[in-house]
């Protein structure tokens, strides 16, 4: 059997099970991870999403639209290819994509930290075959400390607020998409900090943006008003 999952113009595609993971075109049938808008679009026929985040996609998406829910760790079967979701730690209701079929099992991490969210389920590991993992920050210039919370006193109320603080180590390259997924799994590299500031020259700046670039969404349909 070739590659269960490829890519096409509309996005990840499962190819035994005739649906897609995320589309950023209309299709008949998409599975999606979590209700971000750079995961969750307008215009498909049919989503397949984990029961937490069935009522966050109707309201941006509207409560017309045809959704199914399914519990994490639930199973249902769709052209022989047997999908449950599981936790991906992200945000509420986030899922990894767990496909198997014919023996051979792969999973589609979508955005997911491994850190603990009092605002989420943790991530879960999935055993797989295949793992398709979301990697926007994953070159190895990227070094992220351990997620650090600080106190800010508000000087028109006098109120405090809790806000997270930006990793001291982190410098996001110029095109990457904006993302609120900072895990430590990406770390790849014992470099010191000096070396990773050598290594953004202007060539492998380009180089690196280029790679972490996401498809246009540009065809992205318009909801009608």
């Amino acid at each position: 059997m070739g590659d269960m999952v490829v890519v096409r113009k509309e996005g990840l595609y499962c190819v035994p099970g005739d649906f897609y993971i995320d589309p950023w075109r209309p299709v008949d049938r998409a599975v999606i991870t979590h209700a971000h808008g750079d995961h969750a679009r307008w215009g498909h026929s049919h989503y397949l999403a984990s029961s937490k985040s069935v009522n966050i996609l109707k309201s941006r998406l509207g409560a017309d639209i045809n959704i199914e829910g399914l519990d994490y760790g639930k199973r249902v079967v769709h052209n022989g290819v047997t999908i449950s979701l599981h936790p991906a730690g992200h945000v509420l209701g986030s899922s990894q994509i767990r496909m198997e079929h014919e023996g051979e099992i792969w999973v589609a991490s979508g955005d997911y930290k491994v850190e603990p969210d009092a605002t989420c389920e943790p991530f879960e590991p999935v055993r797989c075959h295949s793992f398709i993992t979301e990697s926007t920050f994953g070159l190895p210039i990227y070094r992220w400390d351990a997620r650090r919370t600080s106190m800010t006193t508000s000087t028109a109320g006098g109120a405090r607020m809790r806000k997270r603080a930006a990793p001291a180590s982190c410098t996001p390259m110029p095109s990457a998409r904006p993302s609120g997924c900072c895990p430590a799994w990406i770390r790849r590299s014992a470099r010191s900090s000096a070396t990773a500031r050598s290594s953004r020259s202007t060539a492998s700046t380009a180089t690196a943006a280029s790679t972490c670039r996401r498809p246009s969404w540009s065809a992205r349909p318009t909801r009608p008003t």
